[in-house]
């Protein structure tokens, strides 16, 4: 995709993606079994040629797709994928309702980051996204008369941010801007950083009542709120005052909203024909009410915010926030330019972004915190690291040049083998080509047609040790031994964070990054992580959830005092 067409500036997305298309071969139409031996684009390493795979087919039915077929294990959703790959093999069709157009929900699945290059090539000017498909946030936003919904001149819906037309394009360029950009986003870190070391006295006391993912639940929307309003929230650290309750209920709704609309609603056959037939039920009230939470204190925060801005009442770091970046961007629009977005429409991004740093950031965390736990030697190894940076590099703080890949290579490795062995979603990326048809492995698939890749990381087909946690796998001479082999998938850049690729990746994935390296590095600066019960030994024995997300029931914790 070219991408003069994203926007009328170029982003950290489309940086990163021309990037991608940059070192990809010039022609990918054809499959390897016709053109013999091939470089691979992204690692130089050449590929003995061989057939493409059979395209196996799991039965389906329409709007249940091929869930009572193989159903999902919602106990251990990474062996049911690698069972479900065993079965079906690397190149299959599944049918997913509510995640493709046709009736039965089809996608078409792979394990090939080379092929599905393919498909990032083919995503087109209005490229889609797996947002598209979360129907119950789309329905939410029209219900509830959301600012980011409009109403096309055919009478159809336009979503906005959740759709893929024009209007996507003007509100994800606002929205992406003041985030994305890699300097940008590392002029954040001092705040986030502050955020994250306050919410670490909440740690204890929650470790040892077994709240820890509410914990960290709380404490990514503390460091999410020192980003977009410059505010230190100190939700996760217990401060129990009126404006600490009223971002404990707006986590609280948040949570339950995502749940529900993310896995209850969205993946019940139920309340999809109930919906289909314009029939609200108890559960989509209940889901409805909690969204309302939602907007009522987002709105009541910014609010606020934009008064204290016109009395000039901002401190310094609230002035360097990003909504009052976003709000000196809204009032720069030029007069009668079609992109300009409303000030209501700027606030319902913020709201947005706000009640999406909630139940994501924290499930990368709480895989992260687990591995500590679990890990001591592992833990100690990262603690020696950091406190070292932070001595020699951070004069006492932890600051962005400590978190620095080349300051804190451990660090980096640390978690990539968390998001190796526990990703927090099913697969790596799913997209579909919105331009033209495509060619994969040989054959030619229409415009529209779904794509899912896979993650094979944790599959002990392909990685030898895929379930032992060891970060040094990611040190530049064990990578370079992986080349040429089928190991090597998991070192592609399409694999090396949970965040999405291409112009649809995660506009917040900078700033999410950094949560996670912040917020482990201070947990590890302060206390040594050990688990409670001498009956937790390994990752077996971590129940394992998936609503919304894959994220861990983190058990009862000790977090004890490294002073």
């Amino acid at each position: 995709m070219a991408f003069s067409a994203i926007g009328r500036k170029s982003s950290g997305a489309s940086r990163h993606l021309r990037f991608i298309l940059a070192r990809a071969t010039k022609s990918t139409a054809t499959p390897a079994a016709v053109t013999g031996a091939s470089s691979c684009p992204f690692t130089g390493s050449r590929a003995e040629a061989k057939p493409p795979p059979k395209l196996n087919h799991a039965p389906k039915l329409p709007i249940v797709g091929s869930l009572p077929f193989f159903p999902p294990d919602e106990k251990d959703m990474y062996n049911y994928l690698n069972r479900r790959r065993e079965k079906f093999g690397e190149w299959y069709s599944f049918g997913a309702p509510g995640f493709s157009n046709d009736i039965y929900g089809t996608v078409f699945v792979m394990d090939d980051p080379n092929e599905f290059v393919k498909v990032v090539r083919g995503e087109g000017t209005h490229p889609s996204g797996i947002v598209e498909y979360l129907w119950p946030i789309k329905a939410a936003l029209k219900e509830c008369h959301s600012a980011l919904v409009t109403t096309n001149s055919d009478g159809t819906t336009n979503y906005g941010l959740f759709d893929h037309g024009e209007q996507w394009k003007k509100q994800r360029i606002f929205l992406q801007t003041g985030m994305l950009d890699p300097r940008t986003a590392k002029g954040f870190i001092p705040g986030i950083s502050q955020a994250a070391e306050l919410a670490t006295a909440g740690a204890p006391d929650e470790g040892r009542e077994g709240n820890l993912n509410h914990y960290l639940n709380t404490a990514a929307f503390d460091m999410f709120s020192s980003f977009m309003l410059g505010e230190f929230t100190q939700a996760a650290a217990g401060k129990a005052d009126t404006s600490n309750d009223e971002n404990i209920r707006f986590c609280n709704a948040a949570i339950r909203f995502m749940e529900m609309s993310m896995a209850e609603i969205a993946r019940s056959p139920y309340e999809m024909v109930m919906k289909k037939l314009g029939i609200k039920t108890a559960q989509w009230k209940e889901m409805i009410n909690h969204w309302k939470i939602v907007q009522e204190i987002g709105s009541l925060k910014l609010d606020r915010f934009i008064e204290r801005r016109k009395r000039g009442e901002l401190n310094d770091v609230e002035k360097a926030s990003y909504f009052a970046n976003a709000l000196e961007r809204f009032e720069a629009q030029p007069d009668g330019d079609e992109n300009n977005l409303t000030l209501d429409e700027v606030k319902q991004l913020c709201i947005l972004s706000l009640f999406v740093s909630v139940d994501t950031t924290s499930t990368v965390t709480s895989w992260n915190l687990v591995h500590l736990a679990l890990n001591q030697d592992v833990q100690e190894k990262l603690y020696d690291e950091i406190s070292a940076a932070v001595d020699n590099i951070g004069e006492g703080k932890l600051t962005a040049s400590v978190l620095e890949r080349s300051n804190t290579p451990y660090l980096t490795a640390f978690t990539r083998e968390t998001n190796r062995l526990t990703p927090p979603f099913p697969s790596i990326t799913s997209k579909s080509n919105s331009s033209k048809p495509i060619e994969i492995f040989g054959q030619v698939f229409p415009i529209g047609t779904n794509f899912v890749l896979e993650n094979i990381g944790n599959d002990e087909r392909f990685i030898p040790d895929a379930k032992t946690f060891r970060p040094e796998r990611w040190f530049s001479e064990e990578v370079e031994s992986r080349k040429g082999t089928k190991e090597e998938s998991i070192d592609h850049v399409l694999a090396r964070d949970p965040f999405g690729q291409g112009a649809r990746r995660c506009p917040g994935s900078r700033v999410a990054a950094n949560e996670v390296l912040c917020m482990i590095s201070q947990l590890v600066l302060k206390y040594k992580v050990q688990v409670s019960s001498p009956d937790i030994k390994t990752l077996d024995d971590i129940e394992k959830n998936w609503a919304p997300f894959i994220a861990p029931a983190i058990p009862k914790l000790d977090f004890v005092s490294r002073e």
